[in-house]
């Protein structure tokens, strides 16, 4: 078994993001939820429970096949693609699961499309989790970084863990027929979690209590145990993984920015994969037209909820704080595909070009609601996102061997150039909801 040793992180690393629950609570109780347009909120909730993708993730044989026919670089690259995604899907679970139980009581529509939510994050990092486990090695070890190999887990040959998978698979969640597994037990403790707890690989690990309240009795998790070979061991993740906290405030326009970015991502890929069929690396890029849709659904949720507090997009503040978080996140997704271009290549896509086209995409789509926006056609936003990934790159090649001197200049060179893609000129944008009466509707490219 691989040893469990803390996983190396830096700050592109994906992470689980967490908020002040309580905050997010009194916010809903006072003006947040008087605010609110309880008619849209009420038809995205219906939408939701009709769970358009319940019986879209279902895997076929060609998985398997296809996992065999990665090899070599390709192949351990591709792992990380599967591990880097299913973290990002399961944060937004504990994060999406924890704010539907907080507001119940408050605002119980609400409360109940953040639990939806939860379900189709929860159903993206098992599917991602169970792709693991057909891309898995065929030594231990074989094609996987020493960095990760703590988070994963080889299967137990176990007839009674057959039996929870068949019961597991039964499971629903989020809606009026969940049910809870019965506790199986076996050599290798393969058994329900009690509140705040979570059901993993061999071992039950109680440290997520503050940030999970409630067993995680979820399809996707539990099904991606069967044909278990590898698999992404989420409550060792859940565990050691670093939690970067956001005010609730903060937490909508990051959320919104992160599902909208998904979504272009997944549809991008998507179809440059069904105009270049020879490309298609494995199986589970076929799904990713549906899935980007519940990306899609979840913004739309985020963006209304924008939209009902004019105070987060009004005025120099929501202006500064939407600047922010665009330039945060695209600067991320840029620096993290150029340090992954290999990925990228292996499915004929040219790394640059597909990130200018998610970008300009991704700053389209906010630009319908958010005050101000990046000029992403600006040469210059280009040139110094080029300038980061050079700067980027020999960070992570030379940074151990640079002495002080050299590592200073490294990162001054990086907050110049974050200063520049700071200070250059916005487009002026905005929901023409928002608008005042007397105004020309605001524009949008």
């Amino acid at each position: 078994m691989f040893p469990q040793v803390a996983a190396e992180e830096n700050v592109l690393t994906p992470r689980f993001y967490t908020t002040d629950f309580d905050e997010m609570e009194r916010l809903f109780k006072g003006e947040w939820n008087s605010r609110l347009n309880q008619e849209e909120m009420e038809a995205m909730l219906a939408e939701f429970r009709y769970d358009y993708n319940q019986k879209h993730f279902v895997r076929n044989d060609s998985f398997k096949k296809a996992a065999e026919n990665i090899r070599g670089p390709a192949r351990k690259i591709f792992i990380e693609f599967l591990e880097r995604s299913c973290t990002a899907e399961f944060s937004g679970f504990l994060l999406y699961k924890e704010l539907g139980r907080r507001l119940k009581s408050i605002n119980p529509v609400v409360a109940e499309i953040f639990t939806l939510m939860s379900r189709d994050e929860a159903r993206h990092a098992g599917f991602l989790n169970k792709a693991m486990s057909g891309a898995r090695p065929r030594r231990s070890g074989q094609g996987i970084s020493g960095t990760r190999r703590q988070l994963l887990r080889p299967r137990p040959d176990d007839r009674r863990h057959a039996a929870a998978t068949r019961h597991a698979r039964h499971a629903r969640v989020g809606t009026p027929q969940t049910r809870r597994l019965r506790p199986v037990r076996s050599a290798q403790r393969w058994q329900l979690a009690r509140p705040g707890t979570l059901l993993c690989v061999g071992h039950t690990h109680k440290s997520i209590s503050k940030h999970c309240p409630q067993p995680l009795t979820l399809t996707a998790l539990l099904s991606c145990l069967a044909d278990f070979d590898l698999a992404l061991d989420l409550g060792f993740l859940t565990k050691n993984r670093t939690y970067t906290f956001f005010k609730p405030k903060f937490i909508i326009y990051a959320t919104y920015l992160s599902e909208k970015i998904g979504y272009w991502r997944y549809i991008s890929i998507y179809r440059h994969l069904q105009a270049n069929p020879n490309e298609q690396l494995y199986p589970i890029f076929q799904y990713f037209e549906n899935w980007c849709q519940d990306e899609n659904r979840h913004g739309d949720f985020f963006s209304a909820m924008l939209k009902s507090q004019p105070d987060m997009l009004a005025g120099w503040e929501g202006a500064l704080w939407s600047k922010f978080f665009c330039l945060s996140v695209y600067v991320t997704m840029y620096l993290n595909d150029h340090g992954r271009s290999s990925f990228y290549e292996s499915l004929g896509l040219d790394t640059t070009q597909f990130n200018m086209h998610v970008l300009h995409q991704t700053n389209k789509t906010t630009a319908t609601i958010f005050p101000e926006v990046i000029d992403t056609y600006n040469p210059e936003f280009k040139r110094r996102l080029d300038a980061l990934v050079v700067l980027n790159t020999k960070l992570i090649k030379e940074g151990k061997t640079m002495n002080p001197l050299e590592k200073a200049s490294v990162l001054a060179g990086f907050a110049i150039h974050l200063a520049g893609l700071f200070f250059m000129p916005t487009i002026k944008a905005g929901s023409v909801d928002l608008a005042p009466p007397t105004q020309q509707a605001a524009y949008v490219y």
